[in-house]
């Protein structure tokens, strides 16, 4: 939950500069909350989804849920060589919400769930403001891919600026919808 919370914030105040391709600075000042500032934002309400990620993002899909159509289907999404594969589900307009699933791979350490989630996260922007110039989901994450893996540095320098503890185990995900 505080991970949605972080991204949800940090991709919507550098959406510009991910897009523009602006990996030179430029992006918003205290780019990345703090846990006191998260702490402050969650909700632990029982019946209350603490986020709207739930609405949009399946993390841990079986890969017959993601790759319905097999082996060929597959193959298109290993396109990225990441330790994760993600699947898109374009909204029926041009503008919408569409849905994402992520599914991590064995052996995926922290480093390789926040690229995965940072991913997701991009995507997402790029479906709801309507920046969809391809009209099959592959090329959308191979393109939020590569803006991603761009940006993914400074976000990652954000982080231990932004008194988060980061290393071995810190970084968890959990499986169904987020």
């Amino acid at each position: 939950h505080r991970l949605h919370l972080l991204l949800d914030d940090y991709v919507a105040k550098n959406y510009e500069n991910i897009v523009d391709g602006n990996t030179n600075g430029g992006f918003a000042e205290c780019d990345v909350l703090t846990p006191f500032e998260i702490a402050e934002r969650e909700s632990f309400l029982p019946v209350v989804s603490p986020d709207d990620s739930v609405n949009w993002l399946s993390v841990g899909a079986p890969l017959s849920s993601i790759c319905p159509d097999g082996m060929e289907e597959l193959d298109k999404m290993m396109v990225i060589s990441e330790k994760y594969i993600m699947k898109a589900h374009l909204p029926s307009s041009k503008v919408g919400n569409g849905t994402i699933q992520v599914t991590f791979f064995e052996g995926a350490n922290d480093t390789d769930l926040l690229r995965g989630m940072y991913h997701a996260y991009i995507t997402r922007f790029f479906m709801s403001r309507g920046d969809i110039e391809q009209s099959e989901s592959y090329a959308l994450v191979q393109k939020t891919h590569v803006l991603m893996d761009e940006h993914f540095p400074h976000f990652l320098d954000d982080l231990q600026g932004g008194e988060w503890q980061l290393g071995s185990g810190v970084v968890n995900v959990e499986c169904g919808s987020s």
